[in-house]
C-alpha cells in the first residue's frame, strides 16, 4: 500500500488539489459552554458546528462524535471547489458569523479544524484521521482559563457585546496621529483606536471588552473585524498610512486550521499591493503568543506582502528580549508608562533611557507612546526619539486630524534650533 500525503496544505492557490480531503472540525470552548450556559447550550453548539460542516462539506461521508464534541467529513474534491484551506477559513468565518442567543445567556462558539490530503484509491484513512487530528491539536485554540465558572460567562458576555456593536455599527475605530514635532515633518501613521459609542453618540474605550474577547478565545475574530475595516478606510483615502492593533494571540497564519488564518487579508493585500504599504499592523502583547515560531512567520508574511509591523507597548507586554528579536519587527513602540516615569526620578529616567537603547537594536523605527506634556516630549527628544503619540500632539479623533499643534511645533523647533547652535559653537563652527 502507497504511502499516505498528510502534508500541510499549501498557502497558496498553486499545486495539485488533493483527490479528496479528511475535514475534521471540533469546538474549543464546548466544555466552558455546557459549565457557564448548560446543557441544551451544549447541545445548540454542536448544532452549529453540525450545520456549518454540512454547508461547507456538501457531499461529505459524515462521521459525527457528538460525545466528543468532533465532526468528520470526507470530501471528494472536484474542479471550482476552491482550495482546502478556503473551505477551513469559511467554516471558521460561518461558525462565528453571529453568536447563538441561549435561554442562558449569548455566546459565539469558537472553532478549531484540523485536515490532510486522502488518496483514496491508496491511502488508509485511519492515517488520514491521525494527520488530521495532529493538525486539530497544533491548531487548538488556547483558551485562558478563567478563575470560575461566572467570570467566563461574563468574559462571554462582554466580547459577545463588543462584537455585536461592531456588526451594528455601534463601535468604530478613531485615529490618532503619530507625529515628529520638527516643522514641516512628515507624518508616520495613524493607529486606529476601538471605541464604542452610547445612546448619545459619545465614544467611549472598550479595553475590558477587549481583554475579555483575548481570554475566551475570540480575539482573532475581533482583530479579522478590525483588520478589515481598517483596509476599507485606507480604499477610500489613497493618501493615508494606517495602523491597527491585533493580539498576540491573532499573530498566526494558522488560527482555526492549517494555512486558514487570515485568509481573507491575504487574499486582498495580494490582490492590491498599495493597500498593504500603507497599513501597519500593531502587535499588543496583553496576551501570550499561540507559538513564536508562528508569530514570526506571521510577521514575515505580512512583511513579505508590503505591510509594517509594530510591537505596541514595548516593556509593558508579555514578550521577552528573546521574543522581539525573532520577531524582526518594523516599529517598536515604548510603553507610555515609562516616559511618564522617566520625569520623576533617575531611576525612571535610566530606565527609560535603557529602554530606547534596546528597541533602537531591535527595530529601525522607535516611537514614543503616551506623551502627554512638553517636558516629556522634551525628555524623549532629548534622548533621541523622532517619533511621538500622546495628547500632546492630538487626541483620537474620528476625522484623523493631524495631531501636532502649532504650538507644539513650535517649541520643538525652537529647541532643535538651541541645539543645533549650541552643538556647532562648542565646534568652532558656524550655523548654516
Amino acid at each position: 500500500m502507497g504511502a499516505l500525503d498528510i502534508s500541510p496544505i499549501c498557502p497558496d492557490d498553486s499545486g495539485p488539489l488533493p483527490s479528496a480531503f479528511l475535514l475534521v472540525a471540533s469546538i474549543a470552548n464546548l466544555q466552558e459552554i455546557e459549565l457557564s450556559f448548560g446543557l441544551a447550550a451544549r447541545k445548540e453548539a454542536f448544532e452549529r458546528l453540525r450545520l456549518e460542516m454540512h454547508r461547507i462539506a456538501r457531499r461529505p461521508f459524515v462521521t459525527e462524535l457528538e460525545s466528543a464534541g468532533v465532526i468528520e467529513a470526507v470530501i471528494e474534491w472536484e474542479a471550482g471547489e476552491g482550495r482546502p484551506d478556503h473551505l477551513i477559513h469559511r467554516l471558521a468565518c460561518n461558525m462565528l458569523s453571529h453568536p447563538i442567543v441561549s435561554e442562558s445567556g449569548c455566546f459565539y462558539v469558537v472553532p478549531e479544524i484540523g485536515g490532510a490530503a486522502l488518496d483514496r484509491e491508496h491511502g488508509d484513512i485511519d492515517s488520514a484521521k491521525a494527520g488530521a487530528y495532529r493538525q486539530l491539536d497544533s491548531s487548538s485554540v488556547k483558551i485562558q482559563q478563567p478563575w470560575h465558572l461566572f467570570r467566563y460567562r461574563e468574559d462571554m458576555s462582554r466580547a459577545a457585546e463588543l462584537l455585536q456593536k461592531i456588526d451594528r455599527g455601534e463601535a468604530m475605530l478613531v485615529w490618532q496621529a503619530i507625529v515628529s514635532p520638527a516643522d514641516r515633518a512628515p507624518l508616520l501613521y495613524f493607529e486606529g483606536l476601538l471605541r464604542v459609542s452610547d445612546e448619545d453618540g459619545a465614544l467611549f474605550s472598550c479595553e475590558a471588552n477587549i481583554r475579555a474577547a483575548e481570554r475566551v478565545g475570540l480575539a482573532p475574530e475581533l482583530d479579522r473585524r478590525l483588520v478589515s475595516r481598517a483596509l476599507d478606510q485606507l480604499e477610500t483615502d489613497d493618501d493615508v498610512r494606517m495602523g491597527v492593533n491585533i493580539s498576540a494571540r491573532s499573530a498566526s497564519l494558522h488560527r482555526y486550521g492549517r494555512d486558514a488564518g487570515w485568509r481573507e487579508l491575504r487574499s486582498r493585500l495580494e490582490r492590491e499591493p498599495e493597500l498593504a504599504r500603507r497599513l501597519v499592523i500593531e502587535i499588543t502583547e496583553t496576551a501570550d503568543f499561540a507559538s513564536l515560531d508562528e508569530a514570526a512567520e506571521f510577521v514575515s508574511f505580512m512583511q513579505h506582502l508590503g505591510c509594517q509591523v509594530a510591537i505596541d507597548d514595548f516593556g509593558a507586554g508579555r514578550g521577552s528580549i528573546i521574543q522581539y528579536g525573532a520577531l524582526c519587527a518594523d516599529i517598536i513602540k515604548i510603553d507610555g508608562s515609562f516616559v511618564q516615569q522617566a520625569g520623576q526620578n533617575e531611576k525612571g529616567h535610566a530606565t527609560f533611557r535603557h529602554l530606547v537603547g534596546l528597541a533602537r537594536a531591535l527595530a529601525p523605527q522607535v516611537v514614543v507612546e503616551g506623551v502627554e506634556t512638553a517636558d516629556q516630549a522634551e525628555l524623549a527628544r532629548g534622548i533621541g526619539i523622532d517619533w511621538f503619540q500622546g495628547y500632546h500632539f492630538g487626541r483620537p479623533s474620528p476625522t484623523r486630524a493631524l495631531g501636532v499643534s502649532a504650538d507644539a511645533r513650535a517649541i520643538m523647533a525652537l529647541r532643535n534650533f538651541q541645539d543645533r547652535f549650541r552643538a556647532f559653537s562648542k565646534a568652532g563652527g558656524a550655523l548654516a
